[in-house]
């Protein structure tokens, strides 16, 4: 049997497991997908010596402490500086890889249709997620900022960002897990929004259907779009690699 598994910190809402162990089931392989919660990146080494996985899908927090752990990165995902999709050959070597860009990128695509690019994109939060967005606007030339709690240099700080800001943006990407199952009333705290006509916001939670972030920006006048289609790539991504 070929053992794969999604590591994480907190897991028990996780799509992962029963979109791959259908997708095992559909094309009759002997495999088995598993949820690896682990408390600290440290635990990572370790938790490879109890079974021969095959691949690997990472998750938050640990998207980009995972690097060091790695033997080589495909060149996006070095470029993006983050990793979601481990490939494990017979040797044990560990190629890491970033399928939330094509994800996101082709969901975006997707959205969009025929209407023109929104200029101004604003990514909320700084983790892992938010590099492949990041990447993922800069590739046709969308101007972006990033938004968070603790920025790097060149990102705005959370509690810096007023209302008055929101003319600077036409796409808002919530990159953290705020609002997610089952935290349903919760939404990145940012100042309220009036008038969104004109405006996308793509939240990267997919459960529920629509978070309190993406109901604020719809009442308002906004496009929205959950990150069910997103997950649903960056998955079937995976898949090939593996």
């Amino acid at each position: 049997m070929q053992h794969f598994g999604l590591v994480g910190e907190s897991l028990v809402h996780s799509f992962s497991q029963s979109y791959f162990r259908q997708k095992f089931a559909e094309n009759q392989l002997d495999a088995d997908y598993q949820l690896l919660e682990i408390a600290h990146i440290e635990d990572f080494l370790p938790l490879l010596q109890t079974q021969s996985f095959r691949g690997l899908n990472v998750t938050i927090p640990y998207k980009t402490t995972i690097i060091p752990y790695l033997d080589s990165l495909s060149p996006e995902a070095a470029r993006i500086g983050a990793v979601n999709t481990i490939l494990i050959d017979s040797q044990g070597n560990r190629k890491g890889f970033n399928t939330d860009a094509w994800g996101l990128e082709t969901s975006l695509l997707n959205w969009f249709g025929g209407a023109d690019r929104p200029q101004g994109g604003l990514i909320l939060g700084n983790g892992g997620a938010s590099k492949a967005a990041e990447f993922v606007l800069e590739k046709p030339g969308i101007a972006c900022d990033i938004l968070a709690r603790k920025p790097r240099a060149g990102q705005l700080l959370w509690e810096d960002f007023g209302v008055n800001h929101w003319g600077n943006y036409a796409l808002v990407i919530n990159c953290t897990p705020v609002g997610t199952y089952p935290h349903v009333q919760q939404r990145p705290a940012l100042p309220d929004i009036s008038d969104a006509h004109g405006m996308w916001a793509f939240d990267m939670v997919y459960n529920p259907s629509e978070t309190c972030f993406l109901k604020t920006f719809a009442e308002a006048g906004a496009r929205t779009r959950n990150g069910l289609e997103m997950l649903q790539l960056q998955a079937e991504a995976a898949w090939h690699i593996w």
